[in-house]
């Protein structure tokens, strides 16, 4: 029922029913993951990360109460901590695909680019049509300086889906230095 509420967006009656089934079951460490999940969506983070620590306490091999944790901790600007929790999911579980794109985010937002590109290269060698990680890789590499790698990312983002990819990188600052660049402008036009 929790998990019902929750992907109607009603997180406050999800979070009731979790805490429900937590007083039938307190080790219920899914339900605590879950109940996490939906503080989140309500940008209680700090609530969150509780919820997850408690599940982690309950099952310490639980590579989604990792993940999930890392998010809540990147949201909070805790880019170290979320990293560790990532890395922590991943030890868990090698090819959890989103805990390595938001590994790569948290690596960007500490500017540490070139391992933020390792960690979205790892993602997708498990799956190579993801547009959403050729656009941070692109971004990557224009914010390292590195224009005709950030271009070619570029391109490949805008193979796979044109039309988000074109509104993605026309809103996106740190792609300022390649705004003049010929190659940008046709890929921009669609040429």
């Amino acid at each position: 029922k929790g998990n019902a509420l929750r992907n109607l967006g009603r997180y406050e009656e999800a979070i009731a029913a979790y805490d429900a089934a937590l007083a039938l079951q307190p080790d219920f460490s899914v339900a605590l993951s879950n109940k996490g999940i939906a503080l989140a969506d309500l940008a209680r983070y700090e609530e969150a990360i509780t919820a997850y620590n408690t599940a982690l306490a309950l099952q310490s091999n639980y590579p989604a109460a990792l993940y999930s944790k890392g998010n809540a901790l990147r949201n909070l600007g805790r880019y170290e901590e979320a990293i560790a929790a990532y890395d922590a999911a991943l030890a868990l579980q090698p090819d959890y695909l989103e805990a390595l794109s938001n590994k790569g985010v948290a690596l960007a937002n500490l500017g540490r680019y070139e391992e933020a590109i390792t960690a979205y290269d790892a993602a997708l060698a498990l799956q190579p049509d993801d547009p959403g990680n050729y656009f941070h890789i692109a971004r990557c590499y224009a914010l390292l300086g590195k224009t005709q790698l950030a271009l070619d990312n570029l391109e490949r983002l805008l193979e796979l889906n044109p039309e988000r990819g074109r509104e993605a990188v026309q809103g996106e600052a740190d792609f300022d230095s390649l705004r003049n660049h010929p190659r940008f402008k046709a890929l921009m036009n669609g040429n």
